[in-house]
């Protein structure tokens, strides 16, 4: 038994992992970002978040508290410079490139056609200009990315797992902005 035609009219058999194309975006974009967050200076709003992550909590007066616990771990693994509080986000924006690609194909794009949806994801303002920065959007991006991509799992393979991770990716984006 053969797979399924894209609504593409292409065959979803033998599918491969991202255009190199893709790949080297990802890699380009994450070297830029990674020497860029540790040279420029943290916002305001970056330096904010900094402080929340000294106390991490459950929430605060007016976020969520993701971006404290992304802030926090990130300055345990590279240390409180500006990078460790970036280095979640930074590499938030990859992964969900690689989640938008993954997306694209499960809603029935060819490789090459969710190669460039992963691309022009990172073309977007907010992402090409602020993929480096400390801000509650990278993980709410990521978060709701994940979610649309359990539920297209879920509806693939009619499995509860998959919508219970979909939950739990929602959860998790609720943590992330308000």
């Amino acid at each position: 038994m053969s797979a399924p035609p894209s609504p593409f009219g292409e065959s979803t058999a033998g599918r491969r992992g991202p255009p190199a194309t893709l790949i080297a975006v990802i890699l380009l974009t994450l070297t830029a970002r990674l020497i860029v967050g540790s040279q420029v200076h943290l916002t305001e709003d970056e330096a904010y978040y900094r402080l929340w992550s000294l106390a991490p909590a459950f929430g605060y007066y007016d976020h969520p508290p993701m971006i404290a616990w992304w802030v926090w771990a990130g300055r345990h693994v590279v240390g409180d410079t500006p990078l460790g509080v970036r280095l979640a986000p930074i590499l938030a924006s990859a992964l969900t490139t690689l989640l938008v690609f993954d997306l694209a194909r499960l809603a029935g794009a060819s490789g090459a056609l969710a190669g460039r949806a992963g691309i022009w994801f990172n073309a977007m303002p907010l992402v090409a200009l602020g993929g480096f920065l400390a801000v509650p959007d990278a993980p709410a991006s990521l978060f709701w990315t994940l979610t649309l991509w359990c539920c297209f799992r879920g509806v693939r393979a009619s499995s509860n797992v998959w919508w219970a991770a979909a939950g739990g990716a929602a959860g998790l984006a609720l943590l992330s902005k308000d």
